[in-house]
């Protein structure tokens, strides 16, 4: 994470930035996504009105989403889970305190194909659960939790909330979030492949 504030004005946030190796060329990295309009101030939310499961589109009219750090997961409307989920064969469910998690098999390395609206551009997620997680056994068979999660068993039935985008998805993307102090706030990001991130933390002074 690298955070800048200039005289100038130039405020920004950028998560997913990393030092420079010799094999962390431009070339590896996706097209930048640049200037996402963030809807209002308290979140840095942004229009999401379609998903793609394995190449057939969903559209949400009004649909927004936002980035969370602290979230591990994608967190979604039921009916996209419910396809999702559909196309994996052996998964349960199982509460962990209150809200209860969608389980995939441990042996399923690779999931439907899932890309999700940002801004207007699609990303694609490449994982069907955070990579390192930890394994639960679940009657002698063994379960990951799943990248794709019910936002509604999370934060309940509360009308037209936004999609949150956790760490399964953020690991793979570079994004800057611009807050300069007079222009509209704005996103931008693009991908980065999964070798360009590092399991623990890299030091401030490094970045």
């Amino acid at each position: 994470m690298r955070i800048v504030i200039t005289y100038s004005g130039a405020r920004y946030l950028v998560l997913g930035a990393r030092p420079q190796f010799g094999s962390d060329v431009d070339a590896n990295l996706g097209t930048w996504n640049k200037n996402i309009p963030v809807l209002g101030y308290e979140h840095w939310l942004y229009s999401s009105t379609a998903k793609k499961l394995d190449g057939k589109v969903y559209r949400y009219e009004n649909g927004t989403a936002e980035f969370d750090t602290g979230s591990a997961y994608c967190y979604v409307d039921d009916d996209f889970v419910d396809h999702y989920y559909a196309k994996i064969p052996g998964f349960t469910r199982k509460l962990f305190g209150t809200i209860e998690y969608y389980m995939i098999p441990w042996e399923i390395g690779t999931g439907p194909k899932v890309e999700l609206d940002i801004g207007g551009q699609m990303f694609t997620l490449r994982h069907t659960y955070l990579p390192g997680a930890k394994i639960h056994v679940i009657d002698k068979k063994s379960y990951r939790i799943g990248a794709i999660q019910s936002k509604k068993k999370l934060l309940g039935d509360a009308g037209n909330l936004p999609d949150i985008v956790g760490r399964v998805a953020l690991i793979n993307m570079q994004l800057v979030l611009q807050m300069p102090d007079e222009a509209p706030h704005t996103i931008s990001w693009r991908t980065k492949p999964t070798q360009f991130y590092g399991p623990a933390p890299i030091p401030w002074e490094n970045v």
